[in-house]
């Protein structure tokens, strides 16, 4: 997952993504979250850990591709 949205967002020239999952159950949604801060190795946390800082595309990234 991490190396796909890396190049997704590297392909659009951007330094970070918006994820949305669309699930009516807030556990499932939550897991799907955490999921995605495991494949960007951030520390678990609340309401202050973002999709931004998970997405976040690593400065060794080039800009523009």
């Amino acid at each position: 997952m991490h190396a796909a949205l890396t190049a997704l967002a590297a392909s659009h020239g951007v330094d970070e993504l918006i994820v949305n999952t669309l699930t009516a159950d807030p556990a499932d949604r939550r897991r799907s979250y955490e999921l995605l801060a495991d494949a960007f190795a951030l520390p678990p946390g609340g309401p202050e850990t973002t999709v931004a800082h998970a997405a976040r595309v690593p400065a060794s990234v080039p800009a523009g591709r």
